[in-house]
């Protein structure tokens, strides 16, 4: 895991945007080679299960679209969920899923109280400073 700080200078177009932000980023190798495996297995497993359906437009994603967006999806809740553990130790988990229908990512319990989280996921094609500072 890496703090990285960003800021209107890093985007190399004009913006409005005055405003700095950290982000943590993390990379596969930050985890142990047990949430590897579990990780990889666990989105082999949701590919084949997952809904054929783009969630915008309706068209029907490929073989490999559907498994390169489980791993998408199942790499933020592992992050979240160890970003959170990270904050206050074992205070963050993934439940069991039996049903994709309404199912939660992450709960949290924290400072006596449990919160539901639903992590979202998507790669931004021209970076992540154009999602930040990106004006039309």
């Amino acid at each position: 895991m890496e703090f990285l700080t960003l800021t209107p200078s890093d985007y190399i177009y004009p913006t409005t945007i005055n405003r700095s932000y950290t982000i943590c980023k993390y990379n596969f190798s930050d985890f142990d080679k047990k949430t590897q495996t579990s990780l990889i297995n666990e989105a082999n497993q949701l590919s084949i299960t997952a809904n054929p359906g783009e969630a915008n437009s309706g068209h029907t994603r490929s073989s490999i679209q559907r498994t390169n967006d489980s791993y998408a999806g199942l790499l933020a809740e592992y992050a979240v969920t160890h970003f959170l553990n990270s904050c206050t130790n074992n205070s963050a988990v993934r439940p069991y899923v039996t049903t994709p229908i309404n199912q939660i990512d992450i709960v949290w319990n924290n400072n006596g109280a449990s919160y539901t989280i639903e992590v979202r996921s998507s790669f931004v094609k021209n970076g992540i400073p154009f999602a930040l500072y990106a004006i039309k």
